[in-house]
């Protein structure tokens, strides 16, 4: 009873294992079991408890040492048996329609018993102790095998498997380079190539040119893809090594450059006839609504001289309280603004007041008193004239012409549009400065010794002192300019049409130029 004690079997009801028992357990032990196949079936998505149904069984993981129990599963396409402690590949002859085999991490040290596997694409034996590929010339249709970090020397057998496209043989100890570029020549569908960590690899010069040469249709080797531009390179080494590659380099950066300039060309010609298409549809929108405009009558404004305004502000007050007499109400005087830039109102008669809002053109207001320089409104104190125009006038219904659209950017005069606003900036400024500078340009009405004054004190308040002394009118008016420039340049250009159909790149637009 006491010889007993030291196995792992199962006890009886008297305290010791019987015969039975320890040859049933010894013939378990490492191997696959029914249950453990049926189980996994159970578990698995995509597997079925019948065994004839099963096209794929995943055993990886489980300790196996020994393949068995799996004659039922005839249908098998895919097998995984990675990561267990199997020596022998045995008892997978039954499985015809098998497809991929995967044999990672095991102790395997000889491919046999794969004659009846003729139809096999996947075979993987990495990290086992394989040092020959004797019996894998067998498998005459495998097209991806890997048997990275093994002991393998010679890869004489891959010669028969001439519809390998991947292989995989790193970390091997492969010593003779000439047999196996020979090898290698021999394959003629060998598309993908992993050999680093051979011994010929470190000491074969120009290994990688040698390859390229040696397999037509390589088409990754190693750590990178094999691009058709190092093919040529390869080729013209081989004809007439490094004086003849040099002068293949040369033509090729000439194609390359003949090539980038066409497609700069295509992409100017395709900017053109955007903006020529563009250009067209704006006039014909403009040539509608002027149509529309002239067809239907609008309010305007009668602008009323200087001399008139006093008489006529008598007139509607006189006008005024007759009617107020007879009905006992006032009648409203409402009068429309007619600057075309349009006018700023202020809470108090003074340049240097806070403006509250901008009134654009055709606005109807009650004018309450008419000065001289200024005039008081139902919203508040605006310029009376607005250079040498008069602000205010009557109502009158008349056929219009067109107007051009109202706009509050800064007005240019003769100098300005003589200037090149970007290269007169000396300063460098960002995205906040340019939004201040703008909100006090509309705040001031472009008094732009005030808009500097104010900027000045912000930037001081913000600790940024030293740029804030180097800040003049001049500067931000320039600025001002260069931002109106550009807005425009991206409007004409990038309105109306999506740029990533041409593949356009920002930093080439001419508004970076």
């Amino acid at each position: 009873q006491s010889d007993f004690l030291h196995f792992p079997f199962p006890v009886s009801r008297h305290g010791a294992a019987t015969m039975d028992e320890k040859v049933h357990v010894e013939d378990e032990e490492g191997c696959i079991t029914r249950n453990m196949v049926q189980k996994m079936c159970a578990e698995t998505e995509g597997c079925y408890e019948t065994p004839e149904l099963n096209t794929k069984l995943e055993l990886q993981h489980r300790g196996i040492c020994e393949i068995r129990n799996l004659e039922e599963y005839v249908n098998v396409s895919w097998l995984y048996l990675q990561q267990n402690g199997i020596e022998v590949i045995e008892n997978i002859g039954h499985m015809a329609k098998l497809r991929g085999l995967y044999l990672n991490g095991n102790e395997i040290c000889q491919l046999q018993n794969l004659e009846n596997h003729k139809d096999l694409k996947h075979l993987s034996v990495d990290e086992n102790n394989i040092e020959s590929l004797e019996g894998i010339e067998c498998c005459r249709n495998l097209e991806q095998f890997t048997a990275k970090g093994n002991a393998i020397e010679d890869i004489k057998p891959l010669a028969e498997c001439k519809s390998l496209r991947s292989l995989n043989l790193v970390r091997n100890k492969i010593v003779n380079a000439e047999e196996t570029l020979k090898i290698l020549s021999s394959l003629p569908g060998l598309g993908v190539l992993y050999m680093k960590g051979n011994p010929f690899v470190s000491k074969m010069k120009d290994y990688r040119k040698h390859v390229i040469h040696t397999c037509k249709k390589l088409q990754f080797l190693d750590d990178r893809p094999v691009y058709d531009w190092e093919r040529r390179f390869v080729q013209a080494w081989k004809k007439g090594g490094n004086k003849a590659l040099d002068e293949e380099r040369k033509r090729h950066n000439a194609e390359k450059l003949e090539k980038a300039n066409k497609e700069l060309e295509k992409w100017k010609q395709a900017r053109e006839e955007m903006k020529a298409k563009l250009d067209a549809q704006r006039k014909m929108e403009e040539t509608k609504n002027y149509k529309s405009k002239i067809e239907s009558p609008v309010k305007l404004v009668e602008l009323l001289p200087s001399e008139k305004a006093e008489v006529e502000k008598q007139k509607r007050e006189d006008t005024r309280k007759v009617e107020h007499k007879r009905s006992g109400k006032a009648d409203e005087n409402k009068l429309k603004v007619m600057w075309k830039g349009g006018v700023g109102v202020r809470e108090i008669p003074d340049d240097k007041g806070r403006i509250t809002k901008i009134l654009p053109y055709g606005t109807e207001v009650d004018v309450i008193k008419m000065g001289r320089f200024w005039t008081k409104h139902s919203l508040g104190w605006s310029r009376t004239f607005a250079g040498e125009e008069p602000v205010f006038g009557r109502i009158v219904m008349q056929n219009p012409e067109p107007k051009p659209e109202p706009t509050i950017r800064y007005r240019r005069t003769r100098r300005d549009k003589q200037l090149d606003p970007p290269s007169e900036c000396k300063q460098k400024w960002d995205n906040w400065m340019d939004k201040r500078l703008q909100q006090e340009c509309r705040n001031c009405c472009f008094d732009f010794e005030l808009v500097c004054q104010r900027l000045k004190t912000e930037m001081q308040t913000l600790g940024e002192g030293d740029r804030a002394d180097e800040l003049t009118p001049a500067e931000c008016r320039h600025r001002v300019l260069a931002i109106d420039r550009i807005q425009q340049e991206k409007d004409e250009f990038m309105d109306g049409f999506d740029p990533d159909d041409l593949n356009w790149d920002d930093e080439e637009m001419p508004w970076h130029e």
